[in-house]
């Protein structure tokens, strides 16, 4: 059994979600993957996959800050005010 490691309430405010260490490590796996893949400046796809791997992960401030500095990377890049993938 896995341990939770924290609760949250789901940004559509349905009620909490429970988030394991093990999903917690898996999520930040998938974004060092994919930002170790990335040369130089990351496409909105690129940006669009790390924001959805961040959303699986509890709010906490370095969280939100990584997501408030994705979606502000997402925005110069051009990319419309369309929702995301993970929205």
């Amino acid at each position: 059994m896995e341990r939770t490691s924290d609760s949250v309430t789901s940004h559509q405010g349905v009620g909490p979600i429970q988030t394991t260490n093990r999903q917690v490590m898996d999520a930040m796996e998938a974004i060092v993957k994919i930002a170790a893949s990335i040369d130089e400046i990351p496409t909105v796809e690129e940006t669009d996959a790390m924001l959805d791997e961040l959303r699986r992960l509890p709010r906490n401030p370095s969280t939100v800050k990584m997501i408030d500095d994705l979606l502000e990377i997402r925005t110069l890049l051009g990319a419309p005010l369309s929702r995301t993938r993970a929205e």
